[in-house]
């Protein structure tokens, strides 16, 4: 692309140059058709990133004419309202090779038209940023967050919603594909029917430190499968400072949640519960009423013993099995010791999703 840059007032051209390897543009303003069009013949055929700043819906019909589909990969979308939405319809025909899509303002009638156009012409889609300052209904972000047919990479909202079940069921079908999520403003959020994680410890950089989770002190019901036996002690030790953190968690469940009558309720691989791998750190749950137990964890009569010192509040223990030797003993002492305190055998607990 030869480039030349003109004074504003004087009409004067103050620059010239070459860029021939041009790969991302960005046009905004009161630019004329005819320039427009001069820029984009003149573009290299590498150009990778396009953002799009144009109010009046002639630039929308002009550029959808003129965007090539082989070409851009990126795409940016500010002030878009209902009248540019059949504009925005021929536009996005020409972009099915678009992976990120930006958008940083709109209504609520292009966003639902902006839903339909994206899972009709772009099967690449993998990473979204929404950054609107109207209220964003949850209704209509579920029908975005379900379009990206190869799964979502990376979304960032960053404006006011109310995340309800709709958009986190939505969500959540990503989990696989899933490297980056920002919810910086979803403040509703109570519930996560389920999310795979493969750092639960999270610890901070060249640090054994922990990040903080806002959640430290909300979280009340938590249901983890963690594959902990074939690591480290030191990983086991790491858990239970991530889990005595959790200050006011009231039901911890360390066990399988498939219901599925193919696959056993037990975990092969978790954390062992015993007081020789740490479980003492846990002494400040003071509000935990419920645990449930996976048939290889050692919780046997000290344990147990332990759990009723510690927690005030707990009155079952569930997922004994009468095949782990520890888990007998402690379902013994809690029937003869502690009959205020519900022991339930594995065999006797239903696994609920």
């Amino acid at each position: 692309m030869h480039l030349r840059i003109y004074d504003d007032k004087t009409g004067h051209m103050v620059a010239e140059t070459t860029v021939p390897q041009l790969q991302g543009l960005i046009l905004s303003g009161s630019i004329k058709p005819p320039v427009v069009q001069k820029v984009l013949s003149s573009c290299s055929a590498k150009l990778e990133t396009l953002a799009l700043r144009f109010q009046p819906v002639q630039y929308l019909l002009y550029l959808a004419n003129q965007v090539s589909e082989s070409n851009t990969t990126d795409l940016e979308l500010k002030d878009c309202y209902h009248k540019h939405t059949f504009t925005l319809s021929s536009f996005w025909k020409r972009c099915v090779r678009v992976e990120t899509v930006k958008i940083l303002e709109c209504d609520t009638a292009f966003f639902k038209h902006m839903a339909t156009s994206i899972e009709a012409h772009m099967s690449n889609i993998c990473i979204i940023c929404i950054s609107l300052t109207s209220n964003l209904d949850n209704k209509d972000l579920a029908g975005l967050l379900t379009v990206s047919r190869v799964g979502w990479k990376s979304v960032k909202i960053c404006s006011p919603v109310d995340l309800g079940e709709l958009s986190l069921e939505a969500l959540l079908k990503h989990t696989s594909t899933l490297k980056s999520l920002r919810l910086p403003r979803c403040r509703a959020v109570k519930a996560i029917p389920s999310i795979e994680a493969h750092d639960f410890i999270d610890a901070e950089a060249n640090s054994d430190s922990l990040k903080p989770w806002p959640c430290e002190v909300t979280l009340r019901v938590l249901d983890l499968q963690i594959s902990a036996n074939s690591h480290p002690f030191n990983d086991q030790v790491q858990i239970y400072k991530r889990l005595a953190r959790l200050v006011n968690l009231e039901s911890l469940s360390l066990r399988c949640l498939y219901n599925d009558p193919r696959t056993s309720h037990t975990q092969h691989d978790s954390l062992e519960m015993s007081l020789e791998s740490g479980l003492s750190q846990l002494e400040g749950l003071k509000m935990m009423k419920v645990l449930s137990v996976g048939s290889l964890m050692n919780v046997g009569k000290k344990e147990a013993k332990w759990m009723v010192d510690n927690w005030p509040k707990l009155h079952e223990v569930r997922g004994f099995d009468k095949d782990n030797k520890m888990h007998v003993e402690a379902e013994r002492w809690f029937v003869m010791d502690c009959p205020h305190i519900n022991a339930v055998g594995d065999e006797d607990w239903e696994v609920k999703v």
